[in-house]
């Protein structure tokens, strides 16, 4: 594995950054400039930045990763997409750090925000709460709700397997079915809608129990994802025109629940079936 700082020179590295580029930009690929970047405070990353966009003649895509956030690169000419970061252990506050990173107009990628089942110091125990379930599929849905994209982690895959019991090649063990499972779903509930187009705004919840957050498009879709301890809960739709369909999404099992008809033009009271999270999509007739 290159380390930048084993490079005797910036010269060196540009040299080096360029000989990468002229191997591998033809594929369809992204640039991530470095890994935990701050660990290397010595290191230029944004002149090197500057440089791989100016020799990439197929304009991919570039970011740097760390271990907190790449916000002082956001407004980089060179940088295609923001925050790429990691935030375990971080229950409550990740929804909220997602959204402050999309005042920059970037896509926001969160890489690593949590490896699920990941023992990292082999004592039997999971290390953080946000990599064992439900916290692990709810976490993922902060992100998804913020507008953001997520990579998800397991415990096997981190530093291909260095840290961690389980090796890189028990990837199929059955102990991930049920992430590998309801991951999917999330990719299931909006592949059929165009994400790019939907805006969070969580002010469109105006009541209720436990944890909300909301995307919308006006006129067009408005979705809820809500969990803990959630008994109902209202939603505004003051401002939307025409009918909608309701659906309840459950995130375990992949499964919609129809709830009928709303009209746009007020506030909708929504009552949850039990204290699980659960998705909820109201689609314009």
């Amino acid at each position: 594995m290159r380390d930048w700082e084993n490079f005797g020179s910036q010269d060196d590295r540009v040299r080096y950054l360029r000989y990468i580029v002229g191997r591998y930009s033809a594929y369809n690929i992204y640039w991530i400039l470095a890994g935990e970047y701050d660990e290397a405070p010595s290191i230029d990353f944004n002149s090197l930045g500057t440089q791989l966009a100016r020799h990439d003649p197929h304009d991919r895509m570039i970011a740097v990763h760390t271990t907190h956030s790449s916000e002082e690169f956001a407004d980089a000419s060179w940088s295609g997409f923001g925050d790429y970061q990691q935030r375990y252990y971080d229950l409550e506050n990740l929804h909220a750090f997602a959204l402050a990173s999309r005042d920059h107009n970037k896509p926001i990628v969160q890489s690593e925000y949590a490896y699920y089942l990941c023992d990292r110091d082999s004592n039997g125990q999971v290390d953080y709460l946000d990599e064992i379930m439900p916290w692990t599929r709810r976490q993922a849905w902060n992100i998804a709700m913020s507008g953001s994209y997520f990579i998800t982690g397991f415990g096997a895959t981190v530093l291909g397997g260095l840290r961690h019991d389980w090796a890189f090649t028990d990837m199929n063990h059955q102990r991930y079915d049920d992430w590998e499972e309801q991951v999917g779903y999330i990719k299931t509930f909006f592949e059929d809608l165009e994400y790019w187009r939907l805006t969070p705004n969580d002010a469109l919840i105006t009541s209720g129990t436990g944890t909300h957050h909301a995307l919308y498009e006006v006129n067009s879709v408005y979705i809820i994802y809500a969990y803990n301890e959630v008994i109902s809960f209202q939603v505004d739709l003051s401002d939307a025109e025409g009918s909608y369909e309701g659906k309840r999404f459950d995130p375990r099992t992949g499964n919609s629940t129809s709830l009928g008809s709303y009209i746009g033009g007020d506030t909708i009271t929504i009552s949850v079936p039990d204290t699980n999270d659960y998705c909820y999509k109201f689609t314009r007739i």
